[in-house]
């Protein structure tokens, strides 16, 4: 009976759940994009409006605007949280797999780390982790506020260059889709509020849920190796903590803790959008006589 541990239960499973996270904010921006496609179509047959009632449709098209935004950006912060319970799960029941091979009896090992993923990703989501006052809802929110205060340079371009308000919401509709192609960048003129006078303004349109998307990896990939250290931290099978730097562009920081062992209570936090995999190294002459205990 082999009590090797091996990573690529709990790596694989990490991967399909950042894969399935990828999937699931790309597809609530595009809710957000279908939404500003049907607030088009409202306003598709009155493109000569008068001035007052395009000012009443702008508003409308900018209260529809917020709304959706706000829907996503509750929807990315609770999609971040499930992922990062899963990623820590799927390293908690790999360690708990190794272990009964050991002979440990399964209601123990639930009962001894049933409560880890839930505390790492507390941590996480309030910063507790890190430096700086951060937090899950605060960066979610500002990036929610930067995307949408976007939108409305876009809304004020339209509005500068007397484009009709489905015009408007067509290229808003462009703006929050993550699959629509987006020009380089999106000029105007128009009077600044504060100063009076006339301003250029220019929009630089990103995949728009690349932020979102970056911070749900970033997350995932630190409850991943936060709970990895976690699960080892007090087991006396495990000296030391090995990193294993992966992916097709791996980064000089990592390349260079490539194969490097670390003290359990001194592993770095993965860098934004990092990918590495921690390995726990055993004691071999410990994990043999268990082995040999475990087989008879």
């Amino acid at each position: 009976m082999s009590t090797k541990v091996t990573l690529k239960d709990a790596g694989q499973a990490h991967k399909a759940v950042v894969t399935s996270q990828q999937k699931q904010i790309a597809a609530l921006y595009e809710k957000w994009a279908d939404k500003m496609a049907e607030e088009a179509k409202r306003y598709a047959g009155s493109k000569n409006s008068s001035s007052a009632l395009k000012a009443q449709q702008i508003t409308q098209l900018e209260g529809a605007l917020r709304k959706a935004g706000r829907q996503v950006a509750n929807a990315v912060n609770k999609s971040v949280q499930q992922s990062m319970v899963r990623a820590a799960q799927s390293v908690v029941n790999n360690n708990a797999e190794w272990m009964k091979k050991l002979g440990f009896p399964e209601d123990g090992i639930s009962a001894a780390f049933s409560s880890v993923p839930t505390e790492i990703v507390q941590n996480i989501i309030t910063g507790q982790v890190y430096e700086g006052g951060w937090s899950l809802a605060k960066s979610i929110w500002g990036d929610s506020e930067d995307t949408l205060s976007k939108a409305y340079e876009m809304v004020a371009g339209g509005i500068a260059e007397n484009k009709s308000v489905y015009d408007t919401a067509k290229d808003l509709e462009q703006y929050v889709r993550p699959s629509a192609k987006k020009p380089w960048n999106y000029i105007f003129k128009s009077v600044d509020k504060v100063t009076g006078k006339e301003k250029t303004y220019r929009v630089y349109p990103k995949k728009v849920d690349y932020n979102a998307q970056r911070l749900a990896r970033t997350l995932s990939q630190h409850a991943y190796q936060q709970t990895m250290v976690a699960v080892n931290k007090d087991n006396p099978l495990v000296q030391k903590i090995r990193w294993h730097s992966t992916g097709s562009r791996v980064c000089p920081i990592c390349m260079e803790r490539n194969g490097r062992l670390y003290d359990k209570n001194e592993v770095p936090m993965d860098h934004p959008n990092g990918m590495c995999i921690l390995e726990p190294v055993y004691d071999k002459d410990t994990n043999k006589r268990l082995a040999d205990w475990v087989d008879g």
